[in-house]
């Protein structure tokens, strides 16, 4: 049986239209395949043969930025001033940095302004003189007033910065005015010294910062708000932002002078201490004034440890002020591993 062959015929132009179509095919899969690289090492052109990683775009975007100390200076520097002593000699001594934390000037120092009168320089290079107010008892934060000249304050953050917080720095320089910015973070906290103002339970501790900053110096947190004042620069306290707010209070209220620890005959310092279980933690110290205070007696002893008041228990972030209202208070302290509950009555007046 004959098998009779079959042939098919191409023209020569559906040849050519074929071949294009299959070279356009091509060229599509290799753009399409650059396109989808992911992460690799591929070799460079360069005579070093090092190896690059291509990286996609998605992968490159940055994080923004906070605050620049630049825009910071801009919007708050206005509310700092270098204050200062003037001489007989009309040269100007400065001893502190002055925050501006009111809408009617009121300035607020760590430092005091002694018997000289006080002049504060600020955005304009101009001297101001300044009337003082009057000191707050239980921080010991000085408060001044900026007579005829209308700044805007700075607002007081209402928590304390937490530990390794980024704060900066911003003042005035004592030798030509303009202002300054220092980053610095918020190393630790710690208790006050005997040294202190007896209101105070936490003095926050600076990483240190060269140069030395002046005493008063506004230390802002991220949204820039004043999380202190820098009240020693030789070991880089901070007057923490709840004490200045409770100063303001006291302020507004017309009542810097009120000290309740003492119309209860009481001083109180911080300490580490062990309890019974072997715990240790910052606890209140009872120091009664002198043994005629009403304090003493009523039995408190140098040494008691304050456990609560009022029942209310007291620790480290306890605000003990808060707890003496009234006129009588009950005081539990423990003594020599004892527990004892005493009642004291505010000093007649």
């Amino acid at each position: 049986m004959k098998t009779e062959s079959t042939t098919i015929k191409i023209s020569l132009g559906s040849l050519l239209v074929f071949i294009i179509l299959l070279g356009g095919v091509g060229a599509l899969g290799g753009y399409i395949g650059t396109r989808m690289v992911t992460p690799k090492q591929v070799a460079t052109n360069s005579s070093s043969e090092q190896t690059k990683t291509i990286v996609p775009v998605t992968q490159q975007i940055t994080i923004s930025p906070g605050k620049l100390a630049t825009d910071v200076i801009a919007n708050k520097s206005k509310s700092i001033f270098l204050l200062a002593h003037k001489t007989s000699s009309k040269e100007l001594q400065p001893f502190a940095i002055g925050v501006v934390l009111t809408n009617d000037g009121v300035i607020a120092s760590t430092q005091p302004g002694g018997s000289s009168p006080v002049v504060a320089v600020g955005e304009d290079g101009a001297q101001v003189t300044l009337t003082g107010i009057g000191t707050d008892t239980l921080t010991g934060l000085h408060f001044f007033r900026l007579d005829h000249k209308v700044v805007t304050p700075i607002d007081v953050a209402q928590l304390a910065p937490r530990i390794g917080a980024s704060l900066l720095g911003v003042f005035r320089s004592s030798t030509t005015m303009a202002p300054s910015t220092q980053f610095t973070h918020l190393s630790g906290i710690t208790p006050p010294n005997e040294d202190s103002a007896p209101g105070i339970q936490q003095i926050g501790v600076l990483q240190r910062v060269q140069p030395v900053l002046l005493p008063g110096t506004a230390l802002l947190d991220d949204d820039g708000r004043l999380a202190g004042l820098l009240q020693d620069s030789e070991h880089a306290s901070l007057l923490l932002s709840p004490d200045i707010q409770q100063a303001l209070g006291r302020l507004s209220a017309n009542n810097l002078s009120q000290n309740p620890l003492a119309d209860f005959g009481l001083a109180i310092t911080w300490k580490l201490q062990e309890n019974d279980q072997s715990i240790f933690a910052v606890r209140a110290i009872a120091q009664p004034i002198t043994p005629k205070t009403v304090a003493g007696q009523a039995g408190i002893k140098n040494g008691d440890i304050i456990t609560a008041i009022n029942g209310n228990t007291i620790t480290w972030d306890s605000s003990i002020l808060r707890l003496l209202g009234g006129n009588q208070i009950q005081l539990s302290v423990m003594r020599n591993g004892e527990l004892h509950t005493i009642p004291i009555s505010k000093q007649a007046s």
